[in-house]
């Protein structure tokens, strides 16, 4: 016992020993250190020379932008992203318009997603309300331009149109009288056509209406039953009806008081007021009589701004309108000019002022 107390202190003293010895690195690995940390420098001061060899000879780095490219390769240091604006979408006619059949078939296909159907009668009740307000500006707009009025065409209240009638029975005869004076009516007809002998009467009353001449042609040789006309004529050989390519009974034609001008006026039997109309609009076609006074004679008038130079000038032919491109893309003054200039219609419920005073009859 007191041996191995006496050789304790000897025992500690090699443990010491021995760990402080292998504390201390071996020299053989450290000089093998330094020469691999020398062979390292010498690689590196190769790879610097060849590089400098590659970028040429007056080659220079700046070392602010040399740094400045360090820190953007710099993981820690990311470079800050600048702010994208925000895209917004208006939500106008143009939007709904293409976007409202694919909500409403969203919504048909998915009948239990509330919010689907939601955004479909919100989104059709915005268009609702634009179409409402569209409605209110454009009654605004038409209170406050009275020539894009309909009611100039024809009126509306009861009131207006006990005068307005009077006009259209007053406008139709003048416009009738004006034709008869230029030209006449030619007829033909043949004693055994059940149509011809229903229109003999009604063409003797136009006679004596409007003071017409009307020449009765008998394709037959023989007189129309029922019938009185002062002219009667016989198509002999069918020369005439040949000429004007009848085919059928009752056939009439309007032709000039100089007999240069003939036109078709219908082929079968008409009622007085289908007769009249016909020969009204046939006549302004054969330029008979004008634009203007076939309007005068119309229940509903048609005034239409491409015929607004034929108003004025009997003989112009409806036109385009025509603007400088310039004047077109500055703004719609232009534009609103030009349309305007055709709306100088007459007014059936306004007398014009005179400029010396009072008013026009």
């Amino acid at each position: 016992m007191a041996f191995m107390k006496a050789m304790r202190p000897l025992a500690l003293m090699v443990l010491a020993s021995i760990s402080s010895a292998s504390v201390n690195a071996d020299p053989m690995l450290e000089r093998q250190a330094l020469l691999e940390k020398e062979r390292q420098s010498y690689l590196d001061q190769r790879a610097q020379q060849y590089s400098d060899a590659v970028s040429g000879w007056h080659f220079y780095v700046d070392p602010k932008e040399q740094e400045q490219a360090q820190e953007a390769d710099d993981p820690a240091t990311p470079a800050q992203s600048a702010e994208q604006p925000v895209e917004k979408v208006k939500i106008d006619v143009k939007w709904l318009r293409e976007n409202l059949p694919h909500m409403l078939d969203d919504a048909m296909n998915n009948p239990g997603d509330m919010q689907k159907l939601k955004l479909y009668w919100l989104a059709q009740k915005m268009a609702v309300d634009m179409a409402t307000k569209f409605q209110d500006g454009t009654r605004r707009m038409y209170l406050m331009n009275s020539e894009l009025s309909e009611n100039n065409r024809r009126p509306e209240t009861q009131f207006q149109l006990e005068t307005h009638n009077k006009q259209v029975i007053e406008g139709k005869k003048k416009a009738v009288q004006t034709v008869f004076d230029r030209a006449g009516l030619w007829f033909f007809y043949s004693s055994t056509c059940q149509y011809c002998i229903k229109e003999g009467p009604i063409l003797n009353y136009l006679e004596r209406l409007f003071n017409v001449n009307v020449l009765a042609v008998s394709m037959d040789g023989q007189p129309l039953p029922g019938s009185d006309f002062k002219d009667v004529v016989v198509d002999q050989g069918g020369v005439m009806s040949m000429k004007l390519a009848v085919e059928r009974t009752p056939t009439m034609f309007l032709v000039t008081n100089d007999g240069k001008t003939i036109h078709k006026l219908s082929e079968g039997l008409l009622t007085l007021d289908e007769l009249v109309d016909t020969i009204l609009y046939v006549a302004q076609g054969a330029g008979v009589i004008t634009e203007a006074e076939l309007q005068e004679s119309r229940d509903v008038r048609q005034y239409l701004m491409t015929d607004a130079e034929t108003l004025i000038t009997p003989t112009a032919k409806p036109s385009l309108i025509e603007i400088n491109k310039s004047d077109l893309e500055s703004g719609p003054d232009a534009l609103i000019k030009e349309f305007e200039s055709r709306l100088n219609f007459p007014s059936h419920d306004t007398a014009p002022v005179n400029p010396a005073g009072g008013q026009t009859q």
